[in-house]
Order: C-alpha cells, then sequence, then structure tokens
C-alpha cells in the first residue's frame, strides 16, 4: 500500500476507537521508513492506551527526524508528566519554550508541574507571565479560553489531557494531509469547516452515539464523494452501531477508489463473515492474497473460515500456501511462526486420527485456528468442501 493509504487506514482505526489496532497499522509504516504521522499517530494511539512511558520512543524518533519542531517536546513532556516524571517533564516543556517562547499551554503545563513538585514562587511567575500577557491583549481569544478551559492551576491535576503542550501541531500534522485532500485547496473557511464535522463526529462517536458519527461524516462525504478516509470512518461507525451491511457499502466505496486497498479488502472480508456471507468472503480473502501475498494475517483468517466451516483438505492447502509465502512485515512473520506451529497440530492430529477430516475434528476441539474475525462470525451455511 502506498504510505498515505496506510495512513489514512490507521486514522480511521484511531478515529473508530480501536487504538491497538491503528497502533499496529502506525507502527507498520515507521517501520518500513521514519515518517512524521506515523509516529504522531502511534504516540496518541499509546495515549488512548494509557501508555504515556511506550509513546516516549515514538516521540523520541520523531524529535530526531525533526529537530527544529516544538511540538515534540511538548508532547514528550505530556508523557512523562502522565508517567509521573515531573522534573524531566518539566526539561521538556522549557526546550519546547526555547524554540517557542510563546507557546501558551507550554507555559500553563510548566507553572503546574513547578507547582505540582514544590517550586511555589516559579510557579507563580509563570502564572503572573500569562496573567499580564492576557491582560495586555498578547494571548488571543481562544488561548484565553483554552487557559480557562484547563480550570485550575493550582488544582495539582497531572494528567494534561487534551491541553497537552503540542497537541493541536501533532493533530494538524497526523491529519493535514487529509484535510488539504478533502478541501482541495478551498480556503480556510473550508477548511475549518471539514475540521468540525471531524470533530463533531469524533465527539459524537465518544459519546457512544456511533450512528449519528455516521451522519456527521455523511456531511464530510457529500462534500468530496471521493475521500476514502471519511468512508472509512462512516463505516467503522456503523459496525459500531451493529449496522454491518451499511458497514460494507462505506467500505466498497473506499474500495471503488482504491480497489486493491490491503486492510479495506480484510474489513470487508470479516464484515462479510459477519453477515453469514462466507462465499464471499472467501472470495474477498482470496482476492487480498492474490494483491497481496504477503498479508500472512489473511491467509490465516481464510484458514479460520475453511476450518469453520469442516474443509480440512482446504484448510491444509491454505496453511501450506501460507507457509510458503513471503511475510510482508514483522507481525507477518509472527503470524507465520504461528501458524506453522498450528499446521503441524493439525498433521499430527491428522495422522492420529487416520484421515484429514477426523483429524480437523480434533485439531479445532484442541484449540484449532487461533485467529478469528474482529466482529465474529455469523452463522453461514457450513460444508463439508468449498
Amino acid at each position: 500500500m502506498r504510505a498515505a493509504d496506510s495512513i489514512e487506514t490507521a486514522n480511521a482505526l484511531l478515529y473508530g476507537e480501536r487504538p491497538k489496532e491503528a497502533l499496529a497499522a502506525y507502527e507498520k509504516i515507521v517501520e518500513k521508513a521514519p515518517d512524521e504521522r506515523g509516529y504522531c499517530g502511534a504516540a496518541f494511539a499509546l495515549f488512548s492506551l494509557n501508555r504515556p512511558e511506550d509513546a516516549l520512543e515514538h516521540i523520541k524518533a520523531l524529535i530526531r527526524l525533526v529537530p527544529g519542531e516544538a511540538y515534540p517536546h511538548g508532547a514528550m513532556g505530556a508523557a512523562l508528566e502522565m508517567a509521573g516524571r515531573e522534573e524531566e517533564a518539566l526539561a521538556c516543556y522549557e526546550r519546547m519554550l526555547e524554540i517557542e517562547p510563546d507557546d501558551v499551554m507550554a507555559r500553563v503545563r510548566k507553572a503546574a508541574v513547578l507547582r505540582n513538585v514544590g517550586r511555589e514562587k516559579e510557579s507563580r511567575r509563570c502564572i503572573d507571565e500569562l496573567s499580564s500577557s492576557r491582560s495586555q491583549g498578547g494571548i488571543s481569544e481562544a488561548q484565553a479560553r483554552r487557559i480557562d478551559e484547563l480550570g485550575e492551576i493550582n488544582s495539582g491535576a497531572k494528567s494534561p489531557g487534551y491541553a497537552m503542550p503540542g497537541f493541536e501541531e501533532m493533530i494538524d500534522v497526523l491529519f493535514g494531509e487529509s484535510v488539504g485532500i478533502l478541501v482541495g485547496g478551498e480556503d480556510q473557511a473550508a477548511s475549518a469547516e471539514y475540521a468540525q464535522l471531524m470533530e463533531r463526529a469524533n465527539r459524537l462517536a465518544g459519546e457512544g452515539k456511533h450512528k449519528e458519527a455516521a451522519d456527521a461524516l455523511d456531511e464530510v462525504i457529500k462534500d468530496d464523494p471521493d475521500y476514502a478516509e471519511a468512508h472509512s470512518l462512516k463505516g467503522m461507525q456503523l459496525v459500531e452501531a451493529g449496522m454491518h451491511k451499511e458497514a460494507i457499502a462505506c467500505v466498497d466505496e473506499v474500495l471503488r477508489i482504491k480497489p486493491d486497498a490491503a486492510d479495506d479488502l480484510g474489513v470487508k472480508a470479516m464484515l462479510l463473515e459477519r453477515i453469514g456471507c462466507r462465499t464471499e468472503a472467501l472470495a474477498c480473502y482470496d482476492r487480498l492474497i492474490k494483491v497481496h501475498p504477503g498479508e500472512t494475517a489473511a491467509y490465516h483468517l481464510k484458514c479460520s473460515l475453511l476450518a469453520d466451516a469442516g474443509d480440512a483438505e482446504g484448510v491444509a492447502k491454505c496453511y501450506r500456501e501460507a507457509l510458503e509465502s513471503e511475510p510482508s512485515d514483522r507481525e507477518g512473520a509472527a503470524t507465520k511462526k504461528a501458524m506453522r506451529a498450528e499446521y503441524r497440530e493439525l498433521e499430527r492430529c491428522a495422522k492420529k486420527a487416520g484421515s484429514m477430516d477426523a483429524g480437523l475434528a480434533k485439531f479445532m476441539k484442541k484449540g484449532g485456528v487461533k485467529r478469528q474475525p474482529i466482529w465474529g462470525r455469523g452463522p453461514g451455511k457450513k460444508s463439508r468442501r468449498r
């Protein structure tokens, strides 16, 4: 897949409140080559998973990649602060202010941390500087509102939450290209309107209002029917709302725009399984394997589907094909290793039972194929053969 396509898929997973899968997608991107958006996305996903210390390595890589930028130092400070490493966080905020002296959020968090570590006078000085800038008009109205939203600095809260320094810049890096694609060079008002629509959809999703979030994304799609990420995000919201057939229609729109997108072919196959369309799901896995023979997970999911249908010969053949393939990444290599162990167990069961059919039944009772479709499997008709 192209890097932009991979980022869009990862962003859709992040927006769809699937941070673990988003993290895997971002890490897959940065394993291939250093990528500013990939590092930002991985850090966001780890913040979402409440793993701030794990985010540090990605943020360090981000700093190495863009050493002159201020925002990664704010993200580093936020991760350290959330992990309770406040003195180190303080140094990051100070470094951010060296690069960008007027950054309000960095100064706010610096004041909060100074207070938390018992340096009251220095904290008060920071607050006074902010107050002075505000009274003299040195802080914009939007920045003033953000300071008010933070609540009392003296509350002692240690988690910077959404107000972490560099947050808005990271959002711009991660989603900025998508905004540009959507508005197609329109004026700033159009860009702002787009951002508001996406923010509204994200807020509704966070509140568990997934159908409403999907409806909000329709407004984005109306402006640009060929914007793949919006279709992906809508599909994920419909899945969360239990509307699997409608979600498939969204994935079909993505595949109309990007016919061979690996992740979307996999998503469609799993959704087809969920609604019981196993023949169509199998065809989708076959298409994915044909176009992307290094996507080992596709073989594994196909094995799982065939095993559930009782197709012993098909399962054995799929395992052999997977073991002959060359994985495209580390995750695929790990999957191939797991599949090799499963295939050996299947062969042992078949030898002991006297046939592959009987061996498959025994193999499935002992654990069978470990990988299952994300959304479960619907009651499709089973058969002994494809």
